[in-house]
């Protein structure tokens, strides 16, 4: 299941759920036409419209005590995108889009599991996050309602797969630190939790809008 927040002032936080099909009757896709309004809203604002590719580079802090700081490179093309981490303990790539993806870590390339590519966005886009999700069809939308994320007030927005296993472990995508860059806002920082526990704290120092990013780094 995903859930998605879109708050007022820019302030967007994204939860999503790590679901696992299973074998079970098909559920139609339910679609909340406010729910879907609020969202092209939030992507017209953004101007999720004016984003081809991205190109992203920066730091990454993890949660583990003593992990050293290292570097991110992160590419994005339409439903696409490509992590590049390294680190003093080495080197880790990771490829997603159109529910497939891989892992490579230690020389090592492998197919990625399904519960971590079958509803992959751009997560470090979140402009695209927006309107990513609703052009999947299987995908249910609806408008929980206005409530409050810190002190800002935000639309609660469920977007998921009303054929999916739910499982539970909850990842939660706060942005900050937004700039307008070629027309689109973008995020510096993020943040990532998984099941309320800080995994990673990310800070980007450039980001390029329609850098021209080629389809072959994601093969």
């Amino acid at each position: 299941m995903r859930v998605a927040r879109i708050a007022l002032a820019l302030t967007l936080m994204f939860l999503t759920c790590r679901d696992l099909r299973g074998q079970q009757p098909t559920v139609a896709a339910q679609r909340d036409p406010q729910a879907l309004s609020l969202l092209s809203q939030c992507g017209a604002a953004m101007g999720a419209d004016l984003i081809t590719d991205s190109y992203a580079t920066g730091t990454v802090t993890e949660s583990d005590l003593g992990a050293p700081v290292g570097t991110i490179i992160s590419q994005t093309k339409g439903f696409k995108t490509r992590n590049d981490i390294s680190t003093p303990n080495g080197q880790q790539s990771f490829v997603a889009g159109d529910g497939t993806g891989w892992l490579l870590r230690g020389g090592k390339k492998a197919n990625a599991p399904r519960a971590a590519v079958a509803y992959s966005r751009p997560e470090y886009v979140p402009a695209l996050s927006c309107v990513i999700d609703v052009l999947r069809p299987n995908m249910s939308v609806r408008y929980l309602g206005l409530e409050k994320s810190g002190t800002s007030s935000v639309y609660h927005i469920l977007v998921f797969d009303p054929n999916a296993l739910e499982n539970h472990s909850v990842w939660e995508t706060y942005y900050g630190n937004y700039r307008p860059m070629s027309g689109a806002l973008v995020a510096f920082h993020v943040e990532n939790f998984l099941a309320g526990q800080k995994v990673n704290d990310i800070v980007f120092t450039d980001i390029q809008i329609n850098h021209g990013v080629s389809d072959a780094i994601f093969n």
